[in-house]
């Protein structure tokens, strides 16, 4: 008994190891670029929703790091505490001319919520890229230039989730378990080319191609998003 779980034990470190090397050697190969990141091209698209006691310093975060990216903010008619933080954000005239705020009806019964308020302002869009993001995660455009070096007009581009929660020991302690198994997830599946899903919280891509393949409507049936997006795109050859 004791030799099986050795044995066992000592599979799991291996493979460990194994998948910490992958995702290094994934990792260092974005570490060369030194591209910039073209603010003018993109379009950030966000559902929000009240309820975050950080949902405003959030949204301030993206905007305070960028000076040309334009945001699009999709907020449900019935939620005033969304449409108050967002009217506080565009009391700043710096900030109110780079978003456009659309008020949506209720999503129907079984739809799922994100990509149906995604489809009905698609044709709003008119910068040639459109990034994904959810209203409590903030980008780190500092690093946006090495992301876009692989954009393309048949790719997706995603990032790992990371979490900064630092407030208490147990805080800490999830922030560690999310990062840890992160980057050894998303990095290791990365390098060996077996990536089956994307992080729902950002991804981006062409909005030709969103609009050709009618993205956001194939997928609103679905309730896992990221997992719908991914597997639709791959199934028309998006790499």
């Amino acid at each position: 008994m004791k030799l099986i779980f050795f044995l066992l034990a000592a599979a799991y470190l291996l493979l460990f190891i194994l998948r910490w090397l992958l995702s290094l050697a994934y990792l260092k190969k974005g570490q060369s670029s030194s591209s910039d990141f073209q603010e003018e091209l993109y379009t950030v698209v966000q559902p929000i929703l009240s309820g975050d006691p950080r949902l405003e310093n959030d949204l301030l975060a993206n905007l305070q790091q960028t000076e040309a990216v334009e945001f699009y903010w999709l907020i449900d008619q019935s939620d005033p505490e969304a449409q108050r933080v967002a009217d506080k954000i565009c009391q700043n005239p710096s900030y109110a001319q780079r978003i456009r705020v659309f008020l949506m009806e209720d999503v129907p019964q079984g739809i799922n919520p994100k990509s149906y308020k995604i489809e009905q302002i698609i044709d709003e869009l008119t910068r040639p890229y459109l990034i994904v993001l959810d209203d409590d995660s903030v980008i780190d455009f500092s690093k946006m230039g090495e992301l876009t070096d692989y954009l393309g007009e048949n790719v997706i581009l995603t990032g790992i989730p990371y979490n900064q929660e630092r407030s208490n020991f147990w805080s800490k302690l999830v922030a560690a378990f999310v990062n840890g198994n992160s980057f050894i997830t998303y990095f290791t599946m990365a390098e060996v080319k077996a990536n089956h899903s994307i992080n729902g919280m950002f991804y981006i891509l062409s909005l030709e191609m969103a609009r050709e393949q009618k993205l956001f409507s194939a997928i609103k049936d679905y309730l896992c998003d990221d997992l719908a997006v991914a597997d639709f795109l791959h199934s028309k050859g998006v790499e």
